[in-house]
């Protein structure tokens, strides 16, 4: 048994990005912890790399067929012997004060979840991001639930700085996840930190917040939510039908429902971007178009669009205006007239 177990997914990294996360794990200040590396099928080299530096750090590493990061993340909670599970993406790293943070918060503490900072890194410059209001979570936890789930779907502000769509910058208490059976969706490759945060943060009875960056993430590697993406019109309606059905069966309050509306509507966005209106897409704008109203007019995004929910901001309610109508044409046109703004502005 130790205090903290260290979940790091391993698919195809570099080694400077390995050796830089579980190095920021090794240092830590306080050492009660245990370092689980799950290799999930990896086929450039990093696999061997994952034996080496575990065993030179103590760390268990478990191979596995490539599951995606929910399986591995699965794999890695159910091997875990901590009090608390935190999870680091492996291109990612931790402050070497995280363990001692934690120990310090969680003394006569009912928490079943721990939040805290983070610093966002693009390889130029960082960024911290904390709460403004570091008292936000000394309420009753109940009477903020409401928008923590409508922040977990991109609704609410009122904790954006913290991240609450993903699992890292986080503690789960293990005893929770055991009891709750809370496991990631295997069947889920996109936004499955969004839809695992709703269960667990919904169910939570108490969480407690730390004020202090305690987690560097990457902003500068290749990522599979950036670029050309034709799995995403496979992934992404997953995802959104899974919000769907948490909103069913949690019965959602409206203020819930209208975010979990945004979120979907969101999730088609995201398809159009990285697959139907592409640049890389090599399909004929004919095909592209067809594609696009064929999904848009399939459950669950036809009844996303059909709210009468619109963002703030000029540009947002245009784009909203123009997927409520389906012109997809009229969507091509703008998106082309942002990115050359944007084009002009860099120059």
């Amino acid at each position: 048994m130790c205090l903290v177990s260290f979940i790091v997914p391993v698919y195809n990294l570099t080694e400077e990005e390995v050796s830089t996360c579980i190095s920021s794990i090794v240092d830590q200040t306080v050492s009660d912890s245990e370092i689980i590396i799950v290799d999930d099928g990896s086929n450039n080299g990093i696999e061997v790399y994952c034996d080496s530096i575990g065993e030179k750090n103590g760390a268990m590493v478990i191979h596995q067929k490539n599951q995606g990061l929910s399986v591995a993340r699965n794999t890695g909670m159910k091997a875990a012997h901590g009090t608390w599970i935190v999870h680091v993406d492996g291109d990612d790293w931790v402050n070497n004060e995280l363990v001692e943070s934690l120990k310090n918060s969680c003394i006569d503490s009912d928490a079943d979840i721990f939040v805290w900072g983070f610093v966002v890194d693009n390889g130029k410059k960082r960024q911290r991001l904390l709460l403004k209001n570091k008292n936000a979570f000394a309420k009753d936890y109940s009477l903020l639930k409401e928008n923590v789930l409508c922040s977990i779907l991109d609704y609410d502000t009122s904790f954006s700085s913290l991240a609450l769509n993903t699992s890292w910058a986080k503690a789960y208490r293990r005893d929770f996840i055991i009891k709750n059976n809370f496991y990631y969706d295997a069947s889920l490759r996109r936004a499955q930190d969004a839809v695992y945060n709703l269960y667990a943060f919904y169910r939570a009875s108490c969480v407690e917040y730390i004020d202090k960056a305690l987690n560097y993430y990457r902003t500068n590697n290749v990522s599979l939510s950036r670029g050309f993406n034709p799995q995403t019109i496979e992934y992404l309606p997953l995802t959104a039908r899974a919000v769907e059905h948490f909103v069913e069966e949690i019965d959602a309050s409206s203020r819930v429902k209208e975010a979990s509306a945004v979120f979907i509507q969101r999730c088609f966005r995201m398809i159009n971007a990285q697959y139907y209106q592409h640049k890389d897409n090599t399909l004929s704008y004919h095909k592209r178009k067809k594609l696009f109203l064929e999904a848009i007019n399939a459950e669950p995004f036809k009844s996303a669009f059909s709210s009468s929910i619109m963002r703030h901001g000029m540009i947002n309610k245009i784009t909203d205006y123009m997927y409520k109508h389906k012109m997809f044409g009229g969507i091509w046109l703008l998106n082309n007239l942002m990115s050359f703004a944007i084009k002009i502005k860099n120059i």
